[in-house]
């Protein structure tokens, strides 16, 4: 939310070149924390080292891509965007079941990244050519923290309200343990 309103603050004062440094800077950050949350998350998990990897991949990428929607919202190009995702989802669709045949559950997981992955280039590409790219980095978007700090705590409540649902079923009586921390429940988790 905080960086939505960065980029809304550039648009309105007609500073659109500093929207790929900022994304560059946001995604670079992206990355790196989720890395640590994902590594931390999967460490904790009964997984093989192979299928734990892939999972802190496909964590990332679907990040990142949530982060690069926020930049293309501004370029307002929505086909690109169905493009992408359309092309990714038949990547991940096949994928998944051509890995899947031959690698079994850690192929499901690898076809799906791969599509995930197909995404997130598509998207990247997008931007960098929708709009100029003159600096490699934008650290002025971490200066909007301090002055909206109201917007972290809107986004943190924003995203539980989304998530608490899942929360609640699946530590219920309906839910059930997968493995270590992953969680899911019979009837309210299929449909999700």
């Amino acid at each position: 939310m905080v960086v939505n309103r960065y980029l809304a603050d550039k648009l309105y004062l007609e500073e659109e070149k500093a929207f790929t440094p900022t994304f560059v800077t946001v995604l670079i950050v992206t990355v790196v924390v989720q890395f640590i949350f994902g590594s931390i998350f999967y460490y904790f998990c009964d997984l093989s080292l192979a299928y734990k990897i892939t999972g802190i991949i496909l964590y990332i990428t679907i990040s990142c891509i949530w982060q690069t929607m926020i930049f293309l919202s501004a370029a307002k190009d929505y086909q690109s965007v169905v493009l992408a995702f359309l092309l990714g989802s038949i990547t991940s669709l096949m994928g998944a079941i051509t890995l899947g045949r031959f690698f079994g559950l850690s192929g499901y997981l690898n076809g799906f990244t791969i599509g995930q992955l197909v995404i997130l280039f598509i998207l990247i590409c997008r931007i960098f050519i929708e709009f100029s790219y003159t600096s490699p980095y934008q650290w002025e978007v971490f200066g909007h923290f301090k002055k909206y700090p109201d917007l972290i705590l809107i986004g943190l409540l924003y995203n539980l309200a989304i998530w608490v649902d899942k929360f609640i079923y699946w530590f219920s009586d309906e839910g059930f343990q997968i493995n270590s921390l992953l969680y899911s429940d019979s009837i309210y988790g299929t449909s999700m």
